[in-house]
């Protein structure tokens, strides 16, 4: 089988196409990524890595689609009557889409049996409507493009798009839910359910530190942590993931309670929103780690350990490696009651769901008043994560659905 891959990160997609490959000796893929996210891996692990550039069949391919896409910005005209930035947005859309085709046709397209399309933004909508008509289609939501993006630009040229294509693969039960009521009950046959395949050696990682008590100390030492009880906020820096609202809630009690802060800060970050960060734990007299370096893989996975809460609050999430990977470590989980985590919920492990910010102070004091209980709830997380997010066996079977392998 051949098979396209359209991604903008290559994480996720690089984990799926190595977990396949092991498996299916006809599993061919190739991708179009950017330059900067090639690597060495990404070399080895595709066929073909498709580049950005000019042929005769680009020129071919633009004067083929020009009608077309003067018919898409007819569409686009009608939006900016009705809203003026989304109009304009959808106009630019338009014309990136067509320059994004017409720049791969030199990998002859149609040759491929499958093209996936991940994560998907107004400029891939369109850009699914200029694939050829006999192309299979399958298009990957990852969570935030479904729940943070809206406005009548995106719901239009996502609502064609679903049309086209064959499959529409989803990993949550909130993802299906939002795409019925927004798109229409008809969407439902087409709609396939898998997990994204997860870094399992982060979990080999975590498995072997637990093995070794000492280095859990160091890291301790490392991180200057000196308090009994350690809370972790967020997962990046991003302003979405809340983290002063998330203090603001619970400063007293981690002053009560003598806890410390980890704040993971090592990607996604805004100079000026790390600023305001900073400035709030100072003026607080909050004892936090604000971590901005990079930490290699050995570090992320000693961060779940040394952690005794986590607490994520972040306005969108699709099944969170962080998340997962902190509840195997048995570390006490507090998520936002609003985050699509259902999956998780119906694995049966042990976590808090948070209603709202104003609740979460009272919640973290009970859970570190009666921290020894509270730790034994989680005994069952390890075993019930393993068996619903790192099954190899099912992982495969339902990604074999989705590529019909």
């Amino acid at each position: 089988m051949k098979i396209l891959l359209l991604s903008d990160q290559a994480n996720f997609i690089n984990q799926i196409v190595s977990f396949i490959k092991e498996k299916h000796t006809n599993f061919h893929p190739s991708t179009l990524t950017p330059k900067k996210l090639v690597t060495k891996e990404t070399d080895t692990l595709y066929e073909q890595i498709i580049n950005f550039k000019i042929s005769l069949r680009s020129i071919l391919f633009y004067l083929k689609y020009f009608p077309r896409i003067l018919i898409y910005s007819i569409f686009s005209l009608l939006i900016l009557l009705l809203n003026y930035r989304q109009g304009l947005k959808s106009i630019k859309c338009v014309f990136d889409a067509y320059g994004y085709i017409g720049k791969i046709q030199h990998a002859i397209i149609s040759d491929f049996d499958l093209i996936n399309i991940h994560y998907c933004t107004v400029k891939k909508s369109i850009s699914i409507l200029l694939l050829p008509k006999s192309s299979k289609i399958v298009l990957s939501f990852w969570g935030s493009d479904l729940f943070r993006t809206n406005g009548l630009s995106y719901n239009f040229w996502l609502r064609k798009a679903l049309k086209r294509a064959n499959t529409i693969h989803i990993s949550s039960f909130e993802m299906r839910t939002s795409l019925l009521s927004e798109f229409g009950h008809e969407l439902a046959p087409k709609i396939k359910f898998a997990l994204f395949i997860p870094p399992f050696e982060q979990i080999q990682k975590i498995n072997t530190l637990l093995s070794v008590p000492d280095k859990i100390d160091e890291l301790k030492t490392k991180y200057k942590i000196k308090s009994n009880r350690c809370i972790m906020i967020g997962n990046n820096a991003s302003r979405g993931n809340n983290h002063i609202e998330i203090l603001d809630a619970i400063k007293d009690i981690v002053l009560k309670y003598n806890a410390s802060i980890i704040l993971p800060l090592t990607y996604s970050k805004n100079d000026n929103y790390l600023k305001q960060l900073k400035n709030y734990v100072h003026s607080h007299n909050i004892d936090a780690i604000l971590l901005t370096e990079y930490l290699t893989n050995t570090d992320m996975a000693a961060l779940k350990l040394i952690s005794d809460i986590f607490i994520t609050m972040q306005e969108t999430d699709a099944m969170s490696a962080f998340f997962t990977e902190s509840l195997y470590a048995e570390t006490i989980c507090i998520a936002a009651s609003w985050l699509p985590y259902s999956t998780f919920k119906n694995s049966g492990v042990h976590y808090y769901q948070c209603p709202q910010f104003e609740s979460l102070g009272e919640l973290t004091e009970n859970i570190l008043e009666n921290f020894n209980t509270e730790k034994q709830k989680c005994k069952n997380n390890p075993s019930l994560v393993a068996s619903t997010f790192y099954d190899k066996k099912k992982l495969l079977r339902s990604w074999e659905e989705i590529y019909e392998i």
